[in-house]
């Protein structure tokens, strides 16, 4: 679905998602700033490509705990987002 909007990047939705909209006080209940993920896992190279790879048997602890609260979150805004169309 990120392709379907203006964000290129993992990077730009999170940026987006986590700034508050012109007049943002109507909708203080509606809107959910804290978009969170990891910032490796938003890194890119000069070509596009992720920085970031590893193999799931060398990621450490606080690694896994990283990925999984950025799929929590993510999961978490598409729901929201979902639910508000």
């Amino acid at each position: 679905m990120i392709q379907l909007r203006d964000h290129q990047t993992l990077a730009d939705f999170v940026k987006d998602k986590n700034n508050f909209p012109e007049g943002w006080t109507e909708y203080e209940d509606e809107i959910n700033p804290s978009l969170v993920v990891a910032d490796f896992l938003q890194e890119l190279d000069q070509d596009g490509a992720p920085v970031w790879k590893k193999e799931f048997d060398s990621l450490t602890v606080g690694e896994l705990r990283a990925i999984n609260t950025s799929l929590q979150s993510l999961k978490a805004i598409g729901r929201m987002e979902g639910s508000l169309t």
